[in-house]
């Protein structure tokens, strides 16, 4: 009997492990998680205390991007949509409003970490120097809880740059 419950537990064991979500491209693990832009061609040093990206990065395929942008009033403006990690760890996306991502042929990722600093570079297919760089961190509540949806219309009145 106790030779019975031992095989139960590790057939238990392997059915577990066997159902398991696998990734087949690290990257697709890796960048599921919370990270803060500090690096775009678009921020310079007189925009950078009022330009200001978050995005978070899910394990179910979708993404949500909280955006402080200096044509807009002073909030962070919040855009939700799906993503894919492609071959050649290229990250494709699309707006929950239907618009693709800045750069439609997608961005090529690296997440890279040193030491405690982990970072996800984001390089565009499509615009050469279109490279961004974010930096993991846990995107602050006070944000989360205050961002504002976007309308259309709203986008167009201020003509808001999205940053991904």
């Amino acid at each position: 009997m106790k030779k019975i419950k031992i095989v139960v537990a590790l057939l238990f064991c392997v059915l577990a492990v066997g159902c398991t979500p696998k990734h087949q491209d690290t990257l697709a693990k890796d960048i599921v998680d919370q990270w803060h832009l500090v690096d775009n061609p678009l921020i310079s040093n007189s925009t950078e205390d009022i330009i200001d990206v978050y995005v978070e990065f899910k394990l179910d395929g979708t993404f949500t991007l909280y955006q402080k942008d200096f044509n807009a009033p002073i909030y962070y403006n919040v855009y939700k949509g799906s993503y894919v990690v492609g071959e050649g760890g290229v990250v494709t996306g699309k707006y929950s409003d239907g618009k693709n991502w800045g750069s439609p042929s997608g961005y090529k990722a690296e997440v890279v970490a040193n030491g405690t600093r982990v970072t996800l570079t984001l390089s565009s297919l499509d615009k050469e120097d279109d490279i961004s760089v974010y930096e993991q961190c846990t995107i602050p509540s006070d944000i989360k809880s205050s961002a504002v949806v976007m309308t259309t219309r709203g986008e167009e009145m201020f003509d808001i740059v999205r940053y991904l």
